[in-house]
């Protein structure tokens, strides 16, 4: 998500892939930090959130069968380091 887009990929677009019965997991990966937020359907149709930071989170997406590294879906992405206040 850019700062730009982060809104929409939050509200516009989630509600759009809510009303999607075969969409199993939603995951939004921040662009300036390595934090990724996980969105996985139970039944009735609720949602469970998960929120994972650091390169050595291990994401499980049972529903799919999948376990995912954020090392992985951060592989070619270089973060500026923040200056600290």
């Amino acid at each position: 998500m850019s700062p730009s887009t982060e809104d929409h990929d939050r509200n516009g677009k989630f509600k759009a892939y809510l009303a999607m019965p075969g969409l199993l997991n939603y995951l939004l990966l921040s662009q300036d930090q390595y934090s990724v937020e996980v969105y996985e359907r139970q039944p009735a149709d609720n949602w469970i959130y998960s929120h994972y930071n650091g390169l050595d989170a291990l994401i499980q997406l049972p529903l799919i069968g999948m376990e995912l590294r954020t090392e992985g879906l951060y592989k070619r992405v270089t973060l500026e380091e923040k200056e600290s206040e």
